[in-house]
């Protein structure tokens, strides 16, 4: 905006590296580029503004754009106070459980293995060393990203070509472990499971890392919430990302005197006289759709007060099309709670069509997350848009002509997502049609 609007020279050197640690800048620095900011946004404000009362997107920006600004600016000053006793008892914890995993590693392999975690210690101990079957997963470098004289030919996303191209992520492990047992597996998962926590919502590594360096001299994090962080204007959460610690993490120790089913988020506390609250609208994507869409039986069950989920799983068994929903599990003659008792795994499955759906999962991705064939995951893709939820399809449709037709797309409340690429994507034909289909899924998120 600053390049486009005024005539400032660039003014972000001196900070561009320690954006997430601004308390860091150098006062004298921290100052010019305060005021410099201030500069540029009463400078480019006003063209903005107007930008905004052509296209009819006034509304959204005072009514709701401007007051979530607001809320994420007072957010990040008040900051998510520490429980530090708490949380230093739970470093410790995790610092031992990770000694301890890597101990079990090298029993069962017989010899010290330095940096088990690193994925080409992995693919070197799997896939040479002991002769494990790839995973079904590549790295994602070999097939996308970087530089293109980088990315390997012959790699796709769930076939690696070599062994120095296959993926050794957590999910990957279990995978493989599942398809593939054997003995080193098992400790691996649990090492990468722990030290993924003490990584990255502890202390790191190295004892500084994690959510410690971030935690202030008043104990507490004041992440940077952003109200249209996202270009889909979803909220956002950085440095720290406070958005997805791990619940349900039960932890029962005496050493440490650390009993709890949801150890991670317990380190987040209320000052005295206050309340920690949880409060989340259930579902809420499920309930945009239904009211973009008006789908009727989606409405129905919404209204109804029905699971989507086990309504959605139950519908698939009973066609019988992919052994991810077999036919015995749809079990007309158990109640809604039975099954979901009986069968919750085959319920959370229905989520990948659920959700993704709505985020335009392409029927790869299905296979990938449902482990079934690419057969198996384009009949219920015909079978959910047909036969589960039959008004979705003509509402993607009429999206996505949208997007052809204007070059973006406008949502209810009037906000607009701009896509200038397509036009371009268009006229260079048929070699970048994966390229437009990426911005479809991007218009219709």
């Amino acid at each position: 905006l600053n390049a486009r609007w005024t005539d400032i020279p660039y003014y972000e050197a001196a900070v561009k590296d320690l954006k997430s640690r601004m308390w860091e800048v150098k006062d004298k620095d921290l100052w010019v580029y305060g005021a410099t900011d201030t500069d540029v946004t009463q400078r480019v404000l006003p063209q903005l503004v107007e930008g905004l009362e052509e296209e009819g997107s006034d509304w959204i920006y005072k009514n709701i754009s401007i007051p979530l600004v607001r809320a994420a600016v007072e957010m990040e000053k008040r900051g998510a106070l520490i429980d530090i006793d708490y949380f230093g008892r739970l470093c410790a914890y995790y610092k031992k459980e990770v000694e301890g995993k890597k101990s079990e590693v090298n029993k069962v392999l017989g010899r010290e293995l330095d940096k088990p975690t690193y994925y080409l210690t992995l693919q070197k101990l799997l896939f040479e060393e002991l002769g494990l079957p790839l995973t079904n997963a590549s790295t994602p470098s070999s097939y996308k990203g970087g530089k293109v004289s980088e990315r390997c030919k012959n790699c796709k996303k769930t076939a690696p070509c070599s062994p120095k191209h296959a993926a050794t992520g957590g999910d990957e492990l279990e995978e493989l472990s599942e398809r593939s047992p054997h003995p080193i597996l098992p400790p691996l998962i649990a090492l990468k499971s722990v030290e993924k926590m003490k990584s990255t919502y502890l202390d790191g590594s190295d004892g500084t890392g994690g959510f410690k360096r971030h935690i202030r001299k008043d104990n507490r994090i004041h992440a940077r919430w952003q109200a249209g962080g996202a270009e889909t204007g979803r909220f956002t959460c950085e440095a720290p990302n406070m958005m997805n610690p791990p619940k349900g993490i039960k932890i029962d120790n005496d050493e440490y005197d650390i009993h709890t089913k949801d150890a991670i988020r317990s380190m987040f506390v209320a000052p005295e006289g206050y309340s920690v609250g949880n409060i989340d609208w259930a579902q809420m994507e499920v309930w945009v759709l239904a009211y973009e869409t008006q789908d009727p039986t989606l409405l129905e069950l919404l209204n109804s007060g029905k699971d989507v989920h086990t309504y959605t799983s139950r519908k698939l068994c009973s066609l019988g099309l992919s052994s991810a929903f077999p036919a015995s599990a749809a079990a007309p003659d158990l109640s809604e709670d039975e099954w979901r008792e009986k069968y919750d795994s085959v319920r959370d499955r229905s989520k990948t069509f659920t959700f993704g759906i709505m985020y335009q999962l392409t029927e790869q991705g299905a296979a990938d997350r449902l482990g079934c064939s690419l057969e198996e995951s384009g009949r219920l893709f015909q079978a959910f848009m047909g036969d589960v939820f039959p008004t979705l399809r003509e509402y993607f449709a009429t999206v996505r002509e949208k997007i052809l037709r204007d070059f973006g797309v406008q949502n209810k409340f009037g906000r607009w997502r701009h896509f200038p690429e397509v036009p371009v994507l268009l006229g260079l034909g048929r070699e970048y049609q994966t390229h437009l289909e990426g911005v479809i899924r991007q218009g219709i998120n």
